[in-house]
């Protein structure tokens, strides 16, 4: 299993659209399913689950185009 905190937010969502990985919710924000930590934008903020969830949706509708 790898550490999701060194992926960035479209990779993970990428990896995750394809069934490659896991996530672990942590109260509706998105959290490392190796450690448990936060995985956090450039600001310090914790991502939310919703905007993973529109990242991942995204991601779906161009990998079912290819």
């Amino acid at each position: 299993m790898i550490c999701q905190l060194n992926l960035k937010i479209g990779e993970l969502a990428k990896l995750y659209a394809q069934g490659k990985i896991s996530i672990l919710a942590h109260y509706g924000e998105l959290a490392c399913e190796c450690c448990g930590e936060k995985i956090r934008n450039q600001g310090g903020s914790a991502y939310s689950l919703d905007y993973f969830y529109q990242l991942v949706d995204i991601e779906k509708t161009w990998w079912m185009k290819e």
